[in-house]
């Protein structure tokens, strides 16, 4: 087992080399690693030579997060971490001043901010602190509803400033599926909170808008056309799209993701659950991201109508569209397969390699377990934990284990400057999948790898970003009740606004967003000398890429209250300095105000309350 680990250890060595850190420690332990790869079996070495080939020739594919999507990025994102930790040991190297600035910013974060941020964990925590943060949820719960459009949601919304009514949806169905799954959830733990009609109704519209989203390629009761051609296009069950509306509706007018001249956009001819239109369009291509919040949201639906012993035609519906969902994936090989008849444009995950990848896959068949109990989906989940970490698996992993602690190394080793180039990513990626797998799963083996992934990867990539519904994850699956984290959990809420953004700005009452970014006393000492490094003595060696340093930007966390992001959980970065653009379409107009759904709110809140951190 030493010489294993020792062969093992060979990754996180050259990540440490890769990073800048040439000294007698490193190179002891790569002496160490090299001792142990010429004498270990085959197949190990050649794995972890492999992973250390890999983090080695990282420092030669800096990250470009500007030419990545969301979904490409998830797909990469151990060897993003890995390929900015190369490019960040690059620019220490550079940076005459590191240490004194790291020192300097870590002197300031252990002082008081400034600035009142509403952060008040003894307040958030007494009676009337939990009372205010029930009424706050009331409020996002109203804000949310004039966000729902056919019974999914939709995150943007243009808004007179005046009367606060809808004037139209501008964007964003695109994102529907994700964010529809996240209110999904919210509402089924709320539900599983009150028990009362009201928010059963409310549970129910939320599945059938999930369902719909899962079944509208199928065409159940009617026929799909191609807007482009007219002519009818072959249906396809178990693929979710990522968002509909009702074809004409106005506040729809000049939505930049309805082009009937985009080859992924379909119309639907026939009945859809829970509507009276008949004829809808769609946005096909449905991505990971869309896929983890749907069945996140379906899961969590399925989960406490089944502990209540309530609705089992929804649990049936429920069942139904995730298990067609997972029943093709698993007969694709691993693909989301399209209307086009070829894998959705990020759909292609059969190659399970990168561990966050892996995860994601079996999250999505746990998804299937849990909500239909059937024989060939649990076959397929056990065929596929088989390969990776049982029998013969066991190399695997232990390769698996090895490259989460290869990548948890580098996020604590050079902690903020990897957050300036990581910080604005869709962590529910992460986390999403996740708790599908640490929440459901019964086999103490396998739940211990997935608990492993989640203590040496998860937390340590999600911990600084203070996210009351990570959090609340991450002491569900280990059974905590850690005082200090739930005390946070409090504090971050109590944070929100209220009345919910844009409104009730708690720094002004002129400005809907105040720009912290001119206050010097605010900026971050580390992340202004490593972006002026960046630009003086690298940028012309990279002349194609941007300053890799973009992401935060402060010092202290000014929490969502002051700074409120689109989606606070999806592109959580508590040392933003600015909150969102508030001016609305056409692109900043101030005739229209732009305002984000408060689903974020409502699952940080339920989610906690459910599990009965709160």
């Amino acid at each position: 087992m030493k010489t294993v680990t020792n062969v093992l250890g060979a990754a996180l060595v050259f990540a440490w080399l890769a990073a800048g850190e040439r000294n007698a420690q490193a190179e002891s332990l790569l002496g160490k690693a090299k001792d142990g790869l010429e004498h270990a079996e085959d197949a190990v070495t050649k794995t972890a030579t492999d992973l250390a080939s890999g983090a080695k020739s990282a420092v030669n594919r800096p990250a470009n997060p500007d030419n990545a999507t969301t979904t490409d990025r998830s797909l990469s994102i151990f060897t993003e971490i890995k390929s900015n930790a190369a490019l960040v040991g690059e620019i220490i190297a550079a940076a005459p001043e590191y240490q004194r600035k790291l020192a300097e910013l870590r002197a300031k974060r252990a002082q008081a901010c400034p600035v009142a941020t509403g952060y008040d964990e003894r307040a958030a925590q007494s009676t009337e602190g939990r009372a205010q943060l029930e009424r706050k949820a009331a409020a996002y719960e109203r804000m949310t509803q004039r966000h729902i459009a056919s019974l999914t949601l939709m995150k943007v919304a243009d808004l007179d400033p005046t009367s606060q009514v809808v004037v139209g949806y501008p964007f964003e169905i695109e994102d529907s599926s994700y964010h529809s799954g996240q209110l999904l959830a919210a509402r089924a733990y709320k539900y599983g909170i009150t028990r009362n009609a009201t928010d059963l109704a409310t549970l129910r519209e939320g599945v059938f808008g999930a369902y719909n989203l899962m079944t509208i390629a199928k065409a159940p009761q009617g026929r799909l056309i191609n807007p482009r051609t007219g002519r009818n296009v072959t249906p396809r069950a178990g693929l979710p799209v990522r968002g509909y509306v009702a074809e004409g509706d106005p506040l729809f007018a000049g939505n930049s993701d309805l082009d009937l001249n985009d080859p992924k956009t379909y119309v639907y001819e026939g009945p859809l659950r829970g509507l009276t239109k008949t004829r809808f369009v769609f946005v096909a291509d449905v991505s990971g991201d869309q896929t983890d919040g749907l069945l996140f949201g379906m899961t969590a639906a399925f989960e406490v109508l089944k502990k209540l012993n309530a609705e089992p035609e929804l649990q049936k519906l429920i069942a139904e569209a995730v298990g067609d969902f997972v029943r093709g994936f698993i007969a694709n090989s691993y693909k989301i397969v399209d209307l086009t008849g070829k894998p959705t444009k990020c759909g292609d995950v059969s190659n399970m390699q990168a561990p966050n990848v892996l995860i994601q896959n079996l999250g999505w068949l746990q998804a299937g377990i849990v909500t239909t109990q059937a024989a060939d989906i649990k076959a397929a989940y056990k065929k596929l934990t088989d390969k990776y970490f049982g029998g013969l698996g066991i190399t695997r992993g232990l390769i698996f284990k090895t490259e989460l602690e290869v990548v948890g190394a580098l996020l604590r080793k050079v902690k903020e400057p990897l957050q300036y180039t990581v910080f604005d990513f869709n962590y529910n990626l992460v986390m999403l999948p996740l708790h599908l797998l640490v929440h459901h799963e019964t086999d103490a083996q396998l739940r211990g790898l997935y608990r492993h992934y989640l203590d040496h990867f998860a937390r340590p990539f999600t911990e600084d970003l203070a996210v009351p519904f990570f959090d609340g994850i991450y002491l569900t699956a280990s059974g905590r009740r850690d005082a200090s984290i739930v005390a946070r959990m409090a504090a971050v809420l109590r944070q929100f606004r209220s009345p919910p953004a844009p409104f009730g700005n708690p720094a002004s009452t002129t400005e809907y967003m105040t720009d912290f970014s001119q206050r010097a006393e605010l900026r971050d000492p580390l992340f202004q000398h490593l972006r002026a490094v960046w630009d003086k003595t690298l940028a012309k060696r990279n002349p194609e890429q941007r300053n890799p340093f973009y992401a935060g930007g402060g010092i202290w966390r000014l929490g969502p209250g002051l700074v409120p992001r689109d989606n606070n959980i999806e592109r959580a970065n508590p040392y933003a300095l600015k909150g969102y653009e508030t001016k609305g379409t056409p692109a900043g107009s101030t005739a229209t105000l732009r305002e984000f759904a408060g689903h974020d709110y409502l699952l940080n809140y339920w989610y906690a309350r459910y599990h009965g951190l709160l």
